[in-house]
């Protein structure tokens, strides 16, 4: 099973409308935040069914003084320079959930830019072990986030050469 990989510039309305909905449902992210995010996102992966979007994940492309907060509220031992990537996004709707898109569409996501230092921030321990899966570990602390009500932790994922 292979996701659908596009430039944020292909995403229709009704698409990133959809995209939106599908994370903001999370509640760990305000719909104008993810709506911005996506429109700057490097690339994007979803799943469709019923030409509806099922499934979403992003690579994407935070501005530095975002990177530099996530690194510093951790208290990581990383630099957030040498982060330019962030992974994040992940989302399916409810009738979907089980069927490992999330997995399918990280994968294809990391896959893609293998060669590039990336990290993500998440309070769901089902992700964390998703990212663990393709390399990503724990850097410094959790620290409270600004929507939700989880604690988020920093992970880090360093090329494979």
């Amino acid at each position: 099973m292979k996701p659908e990989l596009i430039e944020p510039s292909s995403l229709n309305e009704t698409d990133l409308s959809k995209c939106v909905e599908l994370v903001a449902r999370g509640g760990a992210v305000r719909p104008d935040d993810a709506a911005r995010g996506f429109q700057n996102a490097q690339l994007i992966g979803l799943f469709r069914a019923a030409n509806q979007v099922i499934a979403v994940g992003a690579l994407k492309n935070p501005y530095l003084n975002y990177r530099k907060g996530v690194f510093e509220k951790a208290q990581a031992s990383e630099k957030f320079d040498d982060y330019q990537f962030e992974v994040g996004y992940f989302a399916t709707a409810p009738e979907f959930q089980g069927k490992k898109l999330a997995k399918h569409i990280l994968s294809a996501i990391v896959s893609t830019f293998n060669d590039s230092p990336m990290f993500a921030t998440t309070g769901s321990a089902a992700m964390e072990h998703l990212l663990s899966e393709k390399g990503f570990r724990r850097d410094g602390l959790p620290y409270p986030p600004r929507v939700g009500n989880a604690d988020l932790s920093l992970l880090i994922r360093k090329p494979i050469l």
